[in-house]
């Protein structure tokens, strides 16, 4: 047991694991200990809690009432609250309705985050005559699947689903739009979707990797591969980068640590962590796609560097467009109105 506290000392140094979530690990690991647990059955269990112990997996989460923070706008448009399957599973979604033959968004969320994201932005496109879907991924907000448990493929598949759902509802052209991990799968899907007009990708990471993992988080990663081939872990997103590294509005950073269902499903799975650090090539998945493409940086992200979205737009084809707005990390949420006018004016020029 040395070993854990050893390590478990090393992360609390070099990574800033909060006190809490140290204590809890070294009163756990002394309870595994006692006698009334066999050797056999210590051993399980203290790799499973050395693994998950290493990035600081528990954290304490309340449940609370959703509350939307000061300034958020009113919504415009008819509101429509959908499900749609996707496989075996359930999606739920939220439709905002103008004209069953007026250009249709559909909006793809980001990390661990559900529609409640997009309902600012959606207010905005439907005062312009804009339709909008957004929707849970599998594994988040209301939807069906095991929580963090999840590829990128997979949540690609969703998107597809959720084209068919607009498809079969609306006339008019359709587009996507997403942020963060939901331009990785907004590109991924419109790849191989001709019903798909055109991509708007927001704050895309090109290589996850080389802006987050430090190299001792590599170190630990490695080792947690190694523990969650013998016992299913899964580790907090939030031990990696901070709620305040999104956004500097603190009504919404108390929003997302307020919400159990942003909390479970950031909690992810090594094999989920893995398509994202390891599996994810931006610059090589962009160069397949072949359709009309607006990429949009915010100026002051203090998660992820410009240069990322910088390569995207090096490897993209033709027809692409390139945009600086002045947020951070979520836009959408920052300033809906100019995201609203960059995304209506780029996607009315495409139906022209």
């Amino acid at each position: 047991m040395s070993l854990f506290y050893g390590v478990t000392a090393l992360y609390v140094f070099t990574s800033g694991a909060d006190r809490q979530a140290t204590s809890f690990w070294f009163t756990f690991v002394a309870f595994l200990t006692k006698e009334q647990m066999d050797d056999r059955g210590r051993t399980q269990c203290g790799c499973l809690v050395c693994g998950s112990g290493l990035f600081g997996l528990l954290s304490v989460d309340l449940a609370h009432h959703h509350g939307a923070p000061s300034g958020s706008v009113l919504m415009q448009g008819n509101l429509e609250t959908i499900d749609f399957p996707s496989g075996e599973l359930d999606l739920y979604g939220r439709l905002r309705h103008c004209a069953d033959d007026a250009p249709t968004l559909v909006l793809l969320s980001g990390l661990g985050f559900h529609t409640f994201e997009y309902e600012p932005l959606a207010a905005h496109l439907a005062a312009s005559g804009f339709n909008s879907l957004s929707f849970d991924f599998q594994g988040h907000g209301r939807s069906g699947g095991r929580r963090g448990v999840w590829i990128l493929d997979q949540l690609a598949g969703d998107s597809r689903h959720a084209v068919d759902f607009a498809r079969q509802r609306y006339r008019g052209p359709i587009g996507l739009f997403g942020n963060s991990l939901g331009a990785m799968v907004a590109i991924l899907t419109a790849t191989n979707d001709d019903r798909v007009l055109g991509v708007a990708a927001a704050n895309c990471p090109a290589r996850i990797a080389d802006f987050l993992l430090t190299r001792t988080r590599r170190a630990l990663f490695a080792l947690a591969k190694l523990v969650a081939s013998l016992a299913p872990i899964r580790i907090s997103v939030n031990h990696f980068y901070s709620y305040d590294q999104l956004i500097d509005d603190r009504s919404w950073v108390s929003t997302f640590e307020r919400d159990p269902l942003i909390a479970d499903a950031r909690r992810l799975s090594v094999t989920t962590f893995t398509t994202l650090l390891e599996h994810w090539d931006g610059p090589s998945a962009i160069s397949r796609l072949h359709k009309p493409l607006l990429l949009i940086q915010g100026r002051n992200d203090h998660m992820q560097p410009p240069r990322q979205s910088q390569l995207l737009f090096e490897a993209a084809n033709n027809p692409k467009k390139y945009e600086v707005v002045e947020t951070g990390h979520l836009p959408h949420l920052e300033d809906p109105k100019t995201l609203a006018g960059l995304l209506i004016d780029w996607f009315s020029g495409l139906t022209r």
